[in-house]
């Protein structure tokens, strides 16, 4: 059952804009994704190379499907407007489009403290465009952005503890 809130901006939305459409949203969801694919291409400093990049999206992407999928069956949400479809909750392209967005955050955080936001901007419209489509309650995509920026931040801990357990520390010789 949408809540509240949902229900005011989707009035709010159909009130303003109630031919709006486009299919943008489909592809938009992938930018910040590609985009550290793309910068790694064009040679710009980022924290990982392409084989770890690869391997830190892999598993995000995994993590998060793992999630979603289930939740749409579980909660059973009917979509917003005229639509017999019972999975809204959460939204899978916000959780895609947010996963990339902390992914691009974390990969030039350190090189490019203000531009490793841009990826937000683009999930942000994402999740908007959602909305106006009248695919999704305002909840479904916070929910799916949550559960993107988590899947992220968890796949990125996966390997770093991978990686910990790797390294040995190297035994200390006393001579005597």
């Amino acid at each position: 059952m949408p809540l509240q809130i949902d229900k005011t901006i989707q009035n709010k939305i159909e009130e303003t804009d109630p031919q709006f459409s486009t299919s943008i949203d489909n592809y938009l969801k992938w930018v910040p994704l590609y985009s550290v694919f793309v910068l790694d291409a064009f040679g710009v400093q980022t924290k990982n190379d392409l084989k770890k990049q690869i391997k830190l999206v892999a598993a995000s992407e995994t993590i998060q499907s793992i999630v979603t999928n289930p939740l749409k069956k579980v909660v059973k949400e009917l979509r917003p407007g005229v639509s017999l479809h019972h999975n809204s909750f959460p939204s899978g392209h916000a959780a895609t489009s947010f996963a990339g967005a902390e992914i691009l955050r974390i990969e030039m955080k350190e090189n490019y403290p203000v531009l490793c936001f841009g990826g937000y901007a683009v999930a942000a419209a994402t999740g908007i465009l959602r909305l106006y489509n009248n695919k999704h309650w305002f909840s479904d995509v916070v929910a799916g952005a949550l559960i993107g920026i988590l899947s992220a931040r968890l796949a990125y801990r996966m390997f770093s503890a991978k990686n910990r357990k790797r390294i040995k520390p190297e035994n200390d010789i006393v001579e005597g």
